[in-house]
């Protein structure tokens, strides 16, 4: 099961809107509080990345807005008459509620990986170790959408995390991957040179 996403992304940012509203309403802000989540997702990292807008509203079943409202109440009327609901009408379930309206900015979508180093670069931000040692992305250690390459550079950096990977799939009878096992990615680890030629993936 993969849940980085919901454990180390969605969980904390919504925590923090939580408190930033929190702290809102104890400066006696009147009305709903107008949150701009911005995230550096880009295009060119997922299929279901790509399908992302720049800019939209995070909707929401609770949310009163005069974009929701009107999709939850075509959405109760057919659900009253145990239709299916028509996509249109689908809010989902974003960050936006009856206390927060949430819009969701993605400033760098359309960049390619030679426009982020390309701006990165001469900013004098700190780069990440990672990708000194050969990773195309900052993830996971251990991501379970990883190719094979950076499953094994990720080993070759992490070989005491790595074990204890290969140890809990030994317990639990599952491999870390449905095509190979942190056993394999651990031979095959220290069995190879450096690994420097890490191919991306998607996820």
């Amino acid at each position: 099961m993969q849940r980085s996403t919901s454990d180390f992304k969605r969980g904390p940012v919504r925590r923090l809107m939580t408190r930033l509203v929190r702290e809102a309403e104890a400066e006696s802000h009147q009305g709903r509080v107008h949150i701009l989540n911005v995230m550096g997702l880009r295009a060119d990292e997922s299929p279901a990345r790509r399908r992302l807008l720049s800019f939209a509203h995070d909707s929401a079943y609770t949310c009163p807005c005069s974009y929701c409202a009107p999709r939850r109440a075509i959405a109760d009327d057919h659900k009253a008459r145990d239709l299916p609901v028509p996509k249109h009408a689908k809010t989902g379930w974003g960050a936006s509620n009856t206390l927060r309206h949430v819009d969701t900015w993605l400033p760098v979508h359309t960049w390619s990986t030679s426009d982020v180093w390309a701006a990165v670069r001469p900013s004098g931000l700190r780069i990440h170790p990672a990708y000194a040692a050969g990773m195309p992305r900052l993830s996971c250690v251990f991501c379970v959408l990883a190719s094979r390459s950076a499953l094994v550079r990720a080993a070759q950096l992490q070989p005491t995390l790595a074990a204890r990977y290969a140890a809990l799939e030994e317990r639990i009878g599952h491999r870390f991957q449905a095509d190979r096992s942190m056993a394999d990615i651990i031979k095959e680890a220290e069995e190879s040179p450096t690994v420097t030629a890490v191919a991306c993936w998607q996820g």
